[in-house]
């Protein structure tokens, strides 16, 4: 039996470019959240495995409160991610886990009751050190959803 909770809820924050969140398993359903929009959108999103094959909904469904609209999402919402990136750790400069870009990928561990499940345990990593990603989700780019500084909260289903 696994020791991964069946659902895993918590916040990452927006940059507007796309942001994987690394659970250690592929979701079946994920709800994302804004509660940080400085407007009145309040958007969310909401994904089930089995979207990603139809076209029209493929990146899930759209929710926002002013104006009051519900859209399907082609794209730029939510889908899988595969994991197995390689990462590397900077020691030198970021003192954070990067991708092969240099992006950091910090914000996208998740850390549940004290035990991370996205990614290889590394208590003192060495500059340089390299794990691979664990599988999870990826918000997309959707500009009412995915701001720059304001904050998502997901939660998201095994």
């Amino acid at each position: 039996m696994s020791t991964t909770p069946a659902v895993v809820t918590g916040t990452v924050e927006g940059t507007g470019s796309a942001i994987n969140v690394v659970l250690g398993f592929l979701p079946k359903k994920v709800q994302v959240f804004n509660i940080d929009d400085a407007g009145t959108l309040r958007a969310e999103m909401e994904w089930v495995k089995g979207m990603e094959n139809v076209a029209a909904i493929a990146g899930g469904i759209k929710t926002v409160d002013t104006p009051a609209r519900t859209e399907h999402t082609a794209a730029q919402g939510i889908s899988e991610y595969a994991g197995e990136d390689d990462l590397i750790y900077d020691g030198d400069t970021s003192e954070a886990w990067e991708d092969a870009a240099g992006s950091s990928v910090e914000a996208s561990i998740v850390d549940v009751d004290g035990a991370c499940y996205g990614y290889q345990i590394v208590p003192t990593p060495s500059h340089g050190q390299r794990i691979k990603s664990g599988k999870g989700f990826t918000i997309g780019t959707d500009a009412d959803l995915n701001v720059s500084a304001e904050t998502m909260i997901f939660i998201a289903y095994r």
